[in-house]
């Protein structure tokens, strides 16, 4: 399997944005229903995390929340072949970005669930929350 470059904005770390994070999270917990990703299941009974890690998962359904969140926003993904030119594209989309604030106007709470079949994400349910 070939490699994924993954392209991501970072965000700088706030106080509000982080209340608001953990808001979220304790408040959309109990919805997931124990859901743990198969590659976490893999890696916690291979121990490539830390027994804090393990629990954390175990607990929330990934590690990246709440202690261990790190504010971003993923842009895109992409293989090999297409790599080079995406980079190139979004370098020049993206640097006149660098430095600029930006305005969120709305939250959007949606359920997205993994289609086999077509291998895409399907929203199921989308909630306008403001």
């Amino acid at each position: 399997m070939a490699p994924i470059a993954i392209f991501i904005i970072c965000i700088r770390e706030n106080i509000k944005l982080r209340s608001l994070h953990k808001k979220i999270v304790l408040l959309t917990n109990r919805f997931r229903r124990n859901l743990i990703r198969r590659k976490d299941l893999i890696r916690i009974n291979k121990q490539m995390y830390s027994a804090r890690q393990a629990n954390h998962i175990r607990e929330f359904g990934y590690l990246r929340t709440l202690d261990f969140f790190v504010p971003h926003i993923t842009l895109d993904e992409t293989n090999e072949a297409t790599r080079l030119s995406k980079i190139r594209t979004l370098k020049k989309a993206l640097l006149s970005l660098i430095g600029s604030r930006i305005t969120v106007d709305r939250y959007i709470l949606g359920l997205y669930f993994w289609n086999k079949h077509r291998q895409h994400f399907v929203k199921r349910l989308t909630k306008k929350l403001f």
